[in-house]
């Protein structure tokens, strides 16, 4: 069997060891008898799908390079179940094989191994079918009641302040700044709300020296 090795560490600052990954990897595959024909390293966010190690990898099982991919942790992979099921349907498509190190089970070169995999995939499934019912039914609450389940109603919450009071100070010369930090509100929405209040320009008194 050919094998391809592959390890990933988060950061490049020295506190991971890609080796030590690596090492284990390579004394696994020779205890199981497998050729080394391939190893990719990636020091970077497994949240990150571009990783260069990855995806040559990946364009390695698909051009047949290698039988199996042996990988030191399943979250070397991916940090989202999401996106490892999409490695491993990329893998299975070619017909080639995952194996994880310190994963038990996770061997997709033996039945037992495959079923593991199918009940992540099935477990996902069903995680995406109740986050859609779940949006779905909040959105039938806002059209049957208008309001969200919090019971307010949908949208950004309008901001309530003392447009009167906002009005007298720009009568006394204040800038929309200060009238703003004063209200505690922002410039945008005191000069709007000033605005349909007093729909003429303020005329400003002069300050008092």
């Amino acid at each position: 069997m050919r094998v391809a090795l592959y390890a990933r560490t988060s950061t490049a600052d020295g506190r991971q060891d890609l080796g030590l990954q690596i090492d284990e990897l390579r004394a696994e595959a020779k205890r199981r008898g497998w050729t080394v024909v391939a190893e990719r390293t990636d020091q970077a966010s497994g949240a990150k799908d571009d990783r260069p190690g990855l995806l040559a990898a990946i364009a390695g099982a698909a051009s047949h390079d290698f039988d199996v991919l042996l990988v030191w942790k399943l979250d070397r992979l991916a940090r989202s179940l999401r996106r490892l099921l999409e490695v491993v349907d990329a893998l299975g498509a070619v017909k080639v094989g995952l194996v994880s190190l310190r994963d038990p089970g996770i061997d997709t070169t033996t039945p037992g191994g495959r079923m593991v995999l199918q009940v992540f995939g099935a477990v996902a499934e069903f995680e995406r079918a109740l986050i859609t019912e779940r949006i779905r039914a909040g959105v039938a609450r806002v059209k049957a009641t208008g309001r969200t389940k919090s019971g307010r109603p949908p949208g950004r919450p309008r901001r309530v302040f003392d447009v009167a009071r906002a009005v007298e100070l720009r009568k006394d010369g204040r800038s929309w700044r200060s009238v703003s930090m004063a209200l505690k509100v922002p410039v945008r929405t005191v000069r709007d709300a000033v605005g349909k209040t007093t729909p003429k320009r303020v005329a400003r008194r002069p300050r008092k020296r």
